[in-house]
């Protein structure tokens, strides 16, 4: 299978080694939460590998998805673009880069909101997680998230960062287009593998 526990779970340790590699690279403190990106992402794929795991329906499978869920309505939307900020040098894209911020925020918020009030199901849909929310207007949601998070990417003014923002961007189209019934899921695994390029901004500093 092309996703699975096992996937997951390497993913999981691939990320977790990148982002513990650009945290010993770091020289300026407000890089940081750029460094530690990729080790939130071997979180969350290790909560997918445990997902992969659990019986459906289940306490633990539900446990885990609402974890999940937690870092792709809640965490991504607003530290993406915070730790993408921190990290940028240039004033004049700060600048711009605020208003990404606070616009991740809310949607951050909206999406919290219906993590909250919403019942969540979750099951698999060929070789990838289903998560089941009832969202209104889950497309138009998906444009301001992507602004927010992607956007903050592309605009940085350095290169890696930016290769993030191009890569991501093509794997939610990616993730669209052939597996629209598990987007969720499969975008969030393309982000984490690809945040691991996120050690490359701090190597090449060296």
């Amino acid at each position: 299978m092309c996703f699975s526990a096992q996937a997951s779970f390497i993913t999981s340790g691939v990320t977790a080694a990148a982002g513990i590699a650009a945290i010993i690279k770091v020289k300026n403190k407000k890089e940081l939460p750029l460094a530690i990106t990729p080790l939130l992402f071997s979180v969350q794929q290790l909560v997918e590998g445990i997902q992969w795991l659990s019986d459906k329906p289940g306490t633990m499978s539900l446990a885990m998805g609402y974890i999940f869920l937690f870092f792709a309505f809640t965490l991504w939307p607003i530290y993406l673009p915070f730790a993408v900020y921190k990290a940028e040098t240039n004033e004049k894209r700060k600048e711009v880069m605020k208003y990404l911020l606070a616009l991740g925020t809310l949607v951050s918020i909206s999406l919290i909101i219906f993590l909250i009030i919403s019942p969540l199901s979750i099951g698999s849909s060929g070789t990838s997680i289903r998560y089941d929310i009832d969202i209104i207007y889950p497309t138009w949601r998906i444009i301001p998230y992507v602004i927010a998070t992607c956007g903050s990417c592309l605009l940085s003014s350095h290169k890696y960062v930016k290769i993030l923002g191009v890569a991501t961007l093509i794997a939610l189209f990616a993730s669209w287009a052939f597996y629209s019934n598990t987007f969720g899921s499969v975008w969030c695994f393309f982000s984490a593998a690809l945040s691991a390029v996120i050690y490359m901004h701090f190597h090449n500093k060296i």
